[in-house]
């Protein structure tokens, strides 16, 4: 039985998962700083460099200084 090529029309479109992976913020307003983290997360998605800076500027904005930044994939050992 010969099989055919996929199409594009054919595939279904899946939706994106992001993951938090770890953080130390214990901050009383943790619930907000993590929704905007994910609202940054989405509207940065496609250049991780720019989505790293902006979540370091809106948390020294929200949080102060202390915080680090570090966005990518692949990352398992």
């Amino acid at each position: 039985m010969a099989t055919r090529p996929a199409y594009t029309e054919d595939m279904e479109s899946t939706q994106k998962v992001f993951m938090v992976e770890q953080t130390d913020f214990r901050g009383p307003n943790r619930s907000r700083t993590m929704a905007t983290i994910r609202d940054r997360i989405v509207e940065f998605y496609s250049d991780p460099k720019i989505m790293a800076q902006k979540l370091k500027e809106m948390l020294d904005d929200e949080v102060g200084p202390q915080w680090h930044v570090v966005v990518g994939s692949d990352y398992a050992a």
